[in-house]
Parts: structure tokens; sequence; C-alpha cells
């Protein structure tokens, strides 16, 4: 099935867990896989990859403030 993605972080989380990009825009990303998109999401937020990636998000927030 297609998934698209709009998230970055969680397009990393699904190609580094074995998704297949098909397809992509200056927003979103699209992929081929077996899993649901809600499954791709509920796994990505119970991960330490959400945290990171809010904690990097964060991290730039303040660079920008400098």
């Amino acid at each position: 099935m297609r998934v698209i993605v709009k998230n970055l972080g969680l397009a990393a989380y699904i190609k580094l867990h074995g998704g297949q990009i098909v397809g992509s825009t200056a927003h979103t990303v699209t992929f081929e896989s077996d899993t649901t998109g809600q499954e791709w999401r509920t796994a990505y937020a119970n991960s330490d990859f959400s945290r990171f990636n809010s904690e990097l998000i964060n991290l730039q927030k303040l660079k920008k403030g400098e």
C-alpha cells in the first residue's frame, strides 16, 4: 500500500525501517509498505527516534534565536 508522509522525522523512521520511497514532493514523501500509515505513526511516536527529532527541532529553534 502507499503511505504518504508529511513529517520528515517520520519519513526518516520509515526509511530506516525498510520503507521504499516511490515518490516525493516539496512537502511529502510517499512510501510503498505493507504497514499502514497509522501503524507507522504509532511505532514512531513510541520510539526514541520521535524524542530525538523533537529535541533536534528544539535545538534548531534555540539556534535561530542567537
